[in-house]
C-alpha cells in the first residue's frame, strides 16, 4: 500500500493536466476502497464490542464484579431450586404415606448416631 501511494505521489509530480484527472480517479477509486474496507472493519468491530463478554474482559475490575455476582446469583439459583424441589418431594411423599416409613427409618439412624456417641 505504501508503494502504491509512493507510485501515486511520484506520477503526480510527472503528470501532465489531462493524466492528473486519470491520477484523481485512481485516488478517489482506491478512497472508496479503503473506506468500504474500513466501513466493513468498523461493523465487525461494532459486533465485537456488542458482546457482553468482551467489554467485561476490558475492565478487570468489572469482570471480578461480574464473577462475584455470577457466582452469587448461581448459589442463590440453586439453593431455591433445591429448596423447590424438596418441598415437592417431601408433599408428594406426604401424601403417598412413605413419610412414616421415611420417619422411622431416620430415628433409627439417629438412634445409631447416639449409641456411637455414648461409645466414645
Amino acid at each position: 500500500m505504501k508503494n502504491e501511494s509512493r507510485d501515486i505521489k511520484e506520477s503526480e509530480r510527472k503528470a501532465n493536466p489531462p493524466d492528473q484527472i486519470e491520477l484523481q480517479l485512481r485516488l478517489l477509486e482506491e478512497t472508496e476502497r479503503l473506506a468500504e474496507e474500513l466501513t466493513a472493519l468498523s461493523k465487525i468491530v461494532e459486533r465485537l464490542r456488542a458482546q457482553r463478554y468482551l467489554q467485561i474482559l476490558d475492565n478487570p475490575r468489572r469482570f471480578l464484579l461480574y464473577s462475584f455476582l455470577n457466582g452469587v446469583a448461581g448459589g442463590l439459583g440453586r439453593t431455591i431450586g433445591a429448596t423447590v424441589v424438596i418441598a415437592i418431594l417431601a408433599f408428594i411423599l406426604s401424601k403417598i404415606q412413605l413419610v412414616p416409613i421415611i420417619g422411622e427409618w431416620v430415628s433409627e439412624i439417629v438412634a445409631i448416631v447416639r449409641e456411637n456417641l455414648q461409645l466414645k
